[in-house]
């Protein structure tokens, strides 16, 4: 069963994982790998949802907060900076 199925099966809304202070890459690929995360904001504005290396930045900020519960659909935006996982 792929990644996506796998979501899909998942009972929704769900509780959106705090994932502050981990590297982006892997909230994206871990905890947060179900949940629709459209933004990733840098502090200089760009998003790093299409940088070819996003190991380098850190959560610092999500929307929705952690615990909310959300739908498979709903948009999460994340706000990172550069860093070591906390």
């Amino acid at each position: 069963m792929s990644v996506a199925d796998q979501c899909r099966a998942k009972a929704w809304p769900m509780a959106l994982p705090d994932l502050r202070g981990k590297r982006f890459e892997d909230a994206g690929l871990g905890d947060g790998v179900c949940f629709n995360i459209k933004q990733a904001t840098a502090p200089d504005g760009h998003n790093v949802l299409f940088d070819s290396d996003s190991s380098v930045w850190v959560v610092t900020g999500q929307s929705p907060a952690p615990g909310t519960l959300v739908s498979e659909k709903e948009p999460i935006a994340v706000t990172v900076g550069p860093g070591q996982p906390g």
